[in-house]
């Protein structure tokens, strides 16, 4: 191209400024009563707590022989009498309180885990638990399906 040429002199033109464009979804009619208005209850949830202390926590083992021939029913019959018995034993003997953590069934033996709902001083109470279910050959776990109850206080490390 030649220096002379029109296309190599760009003369800057002035802006096009656009105008924003107008949209009426009412076309010119008010919008009906309580639409722009947000009328959605607030629900204020109470404090969230979380125990990131729970899992480790001591727990009372409960390591129980089945005899055999019993039925599925009939264990989780006397697993559910377990768990009730153990939170019935007298105050002197640190009861009540306890929930099941888990269970696992392995060869004929069930291993049950308990925790104490509060762990203050759950160890030291645990500890009178365990030594009230070894001193009773049984008498105060009665469970038809189970010929064994055997407790073990589990620490966390």
């Amino acid at each position: 191209m030649a220096a002379d040429s029109p296309l190599t002199k760009l003369v800057p033109l002035a802006p096009l400024v656009l105008q924003h464009p107008a949209i009426d979804a009412g076309q010119g009619q008010s919008p009906p009563a309580g639409l722009t208005k947000t009328a959605s209850p607030v629900h204020v949830l109470p404090a969230l707590t979380l125990d990131f202390d729970a899992a480790h926590s001591p727990a009372l083992q409960l390591d129980l022989t089945v005899k055999p021939g019993v039925t599925s029913v009939e264990l989780g019959t006397d697993l559910f009498r377990l768990c009730s018995a153990v939170n019935s034993l007298p105050p002197s003997q640190i009861g009540g309180g306890l929930s099941a953590d888990g269970y696992v069934k392995q060869d004929g033996n069930v291993r049950v885990v308990m925790r104490f709902a509060n762990a203050q001083g759950a160890r030291d109470r645990l500890a009178q638990l365990v030594s009230a279910i070894n001193a009773s050959e049984n008498s105060v776990i009665a469970c038809p399906s189970i010929s064994r109850c055997e407790a073990t206080l589990v620490c966390a490390v």
